[in-house]
């Protein structure tokens, strides 16, 4: 399964938020939060790659919080041996 998020579009956590859970399809659990976010990518089938395109811009916008979106994201990638996030 491979999901793309184009983050150029994205404004806020809130928003990005809204967006990963509807692209990977998170469970209605979701909690909108970085806690909640890792746990779900730690329950992600096998070959899933999530592609996160113009991160960058997106960090811009939200401020030093991307940077731990960013680890939240890589870490759970390192743990769940099934994802692969990828950031252009």
């Amino acid at each position: 399964m491979r999901r793309s998020i184009n983050c150029k579009k994205i404004a806020d956590l809130k928003e990005f938020y809204t967006v990963i859970a509807k692209k990977m399809k998170f469970p209605e659990w979701f909690g909108f939060n970085l806690d909640a976010l890792n746990d779900v990518l730690g329950d992600v089938p096998g070959g899933t790659v999530l592609v996160l395109k113009n991160f960058d811009v997106m960090a811009g916008k939200v401020g030093p919080k991307a940077e731990t979106l960013r680890s939240v994201l890589q870490n759970a990638a390192d743990e769940n041996p099934g994802l692969t996030v990828k950031f252009l």
